[in-house]
C-alpha cells in the first residue's frame, strides 16, 4: 500500500493513532481494521486538513469500501479521502473505533452524534 501522507487522529483516552491516508477511490486491501472517510483541503501546509466524514471499523477495508459506495450520508458529503489503520484484532478495533469518536465529531456517525 504505497501512501503520500498519514494522519494521527487523538481518541478520548489521549491515545493518538496514525492512519495512512489514500485517494476515496482507492483499491482498498483485503485486511481488518478502523477507516475514516475525510474531505481534504489543501492549505498553504503540505498535509492540508481532514474534515471527518465517517469512522468505521470492518475485517475487510476492499469489502467495506464497496458497501459505503451507495450510503447517501457519506456520497453527499463528497469525501477524497480514505485513512486506514491496520488492526487485526477485532477488540482492538472496536475500542479504537469508540475511543475515536469520543473524541471526534464526523458527519455521518449518527449514532454517536446523538
Amino acid at each position: 500500500m504505497a501512501t503520500a501522507e498519514i494522519i494521527i487522529l487523538k481518541g478520548k483516552s489521549g491515545i493518538q493513532y496514525t492512519f495512512n491516508v489514500y485517494p476515496a477511490n482507492y483499491e482498498c486491501p483485503q485486511e481488518g481494521g478502523i477507516y475514516v472517510y475525510t474531505k481534504r483541503t489543501q492549505h498553504l501546509s503540505v498535509a492540508g486538513n481532514h474534515s471527518l466524514i465517517y469512522i468505521g471499523i470492518t475485517d475487510s477495508f476492499n469489502r467495506r469500501n464497496y458497501e459505503h459506495d451507495g450510503h447517501e450520508c457519506i456520497n453527499k458529503a463528497n469525501p477524497n479521502c480514505i485513512c486506514l489503520k491496520r488492526e487485526d484484532d477485532e477488540v482492538s478495533r472496536v475500542y479504537i473505533e469508540k475511543d475515536i469518536l469520543l473524541a471526534n465529531n464526523t458527519h455521518c456517525n449518527i449514532q454517536h452524534n446523538s
